[in-house]
């Protein structure tokens, strides 16, 4: 009888070890994906956010200027995105992005933006081109941190 107590003794720490390893690893799945999720969304709204700009700071006649509110919107939801992000996910941080992030937001909607004086600034389309795509790389870096 003392040897068929021990096995199911281990079988019972076997069988709680595995699922205690399961749903931990289960969980650090869910949550990884999710800000991994996260991070895509937030890079479509960046992208978003350099086509509206671009096109608000360009000299085409052709083109249909998106409205102040819309861009502002676009940028608003991109710090509310970053805003929960920090405070729901303890691996990241947004003071790592901050510099970037204020760079890619000035080059957007900084200068004249709020007289509503669109002329042409094709420095600014750069500007707006290279500040974002440094804070995508930054975010893909963090993303690849997760894997």
């Amino acid at each position: 009888m003392e040897n068929y107590h021990w096995i199911l003794l281990s079988a019972f720490i076997g069988a709680a070890s595995a699922l205690f390893a399961a749903y931990w690893r289960t969980r650090y799945t869910i949550k990884s994906q999710d800000l991994s999720k996260r991070i895509e969304e937030l890079c479509d709204s960046i992208t978003k956010l350099e086509d509206l700009s671009c096109t608000y700071w360009s000299d085409s006649e052709e083109r249909k200027i998106p409205s102040t509110h819309y861009i502002l919107g676009v940028k608003t939801k991109i710090g509310l995105i970053i805003s929960y992000m920090d405070d729901e996910y303890k691996k990241f941080h947004k003071d790592d992005i901050s510099i970037l992030l204020a760079d890619f937001f000035d080059a957007c909607t900084g200068g004249k933006f709020e007289d509503g004086n669109n002329t042409n600034e094709p420095e600014r389309q750069r500007k707006i081109l290279i500040s974002g795509e440094k804070l995508k790389i930054e975010l893909m870096k963090f993303r690849n941190k997760l894997y």
